[in-house]
């Protein structure tokens, strides 16, 4: 397993988080689980040999036949607030590629926050679930353990 920190331990700092804030989001779970099948679907055509738009690894990169993203690069993209050919670092230079620290979208704001807004998770979940060494099976996972919170299975 390639979790960021195991989800039993992270327990605690999702209880203490929700805890903390005034609000707390709800999680939203058709937003999930159709990225969710959208990375499944991909990692599909991975291992039968085809060119695959998800990489955990990045937030979203221009290729030679199309875009790679991660999960949280999927949303950003899919709602039109990563433009494929207005990509923008935070120093507002055009890049190829949107990776570590320079994962912003137009407007200024991480990916990673915006993901996060969209799909009601709390910080902890958003680290867990964007974090570059997931597998399918660690996504599937972190996936159903969001969905407990509100009530759901993936």
């Amino acid at each position: 397993m390639t979790l960021l920190q195991p989800i039993e331990d992270a327990q605690w700092e999702r209880s203490r988080e929700k805890y903390l804030r005034v609000s707390i989001p709800e999680p939203n779970i058709p937003l999930l689980r159709k990225t969710l099948e959208w990375a499944e679907e991909q990692w599909e055509l991975t291992k039968q040999g085809h060119a695959s738009e998800w990489n955990q690894m990045i937030w979203v990169k221009r290729t030679g036949c199309g875009t790679a993203c991660c999960i949280f690069g999927k949303i950003a993209f899919d709602n039109g607030v990563v433009d494929q050919q207005l990509v923008v670092t935070s120093a507002g230079t055009h890049v190829e590629r949107i990776d570590g620290p320079e994962g912003y979208i137009l407007g200024g704001q991480m990916i990673r926050t915006y993901a996060q807004g969209q799909l009601g998770l709390l910080s902890v979940e958003a680290a867990m679930l964007s974090h570059g060494s997931n597998n399918i099976d660690d996504l599937r996972k972190i996936g159903n353990w969001i969905a407990e919170r509100a009530g759901e299975k993936l």
